[in-house]
């Protein structure tokens, strides 16, 4: 009965992982979110931000 859980007793605003507490494992979460969600893009979608020049083909 998990959703009586999650009804009667919501998520603190800023628990981040859910554990019933705001602290640092939060802003591990929050940062791995962040850190993810930028640098994956950038590495996987070269036009989401500026290549590196020896990442570019070399001209002839």
């Amino acid at each position: 009965m998990s959703w009586q859980w999650s009804c009667c007793s919501p998520p603190l605003v800023g628990d981040l992982n859910y554990d019933g507490m705001v602290d640092w494992a939060d802003l591990e979460v929050l940062l791995a979110h962040w850190s993810l969600s930028n640098w994956v893009p950038s590495v996987l979608r070269p036009e989401v931000g500026p290549v590196p020049e020896d990442l570019l083909p070399e001209r002839p």
